[in-house]
């Protein structure tokens, strides 16, 4: 190891020939695969809030529909 090498992050990058490129090759395979699982959750996420969303406007259109219907007795 060189006096200045700390073996940092950055030490795959440094090093050369086919260990670098296997090493950058992993890497960006690592953050495609990262990248991949966190837009799914964000996926699943948004399906959540939009199944929420449509059962809460079930809900309040069930409602609306009682108090005309309540209203219509009223007159």
């Amino acid at each position: 190891m060189a006096c200045n090498d700390t073996g940092g992050a950055g030490s795959i990058r440094d090093a050369g020939g086919a260990f670098k490129k296997r090493g950058m090759a992993k890497e960006s395979q690592y953050f495609y695969k990262k990248e991949r699982e966190l837009l799914q959750k964000i996926k699943e996420s948004m399906n959540d809030q939009k199944r929420f969303h449509e059962e809460q406007i079930a809900v309040h259109k069930c409602a609306l529909e009682k108090i005309k219907n309540k209203e219509n007795t009223i007159d």
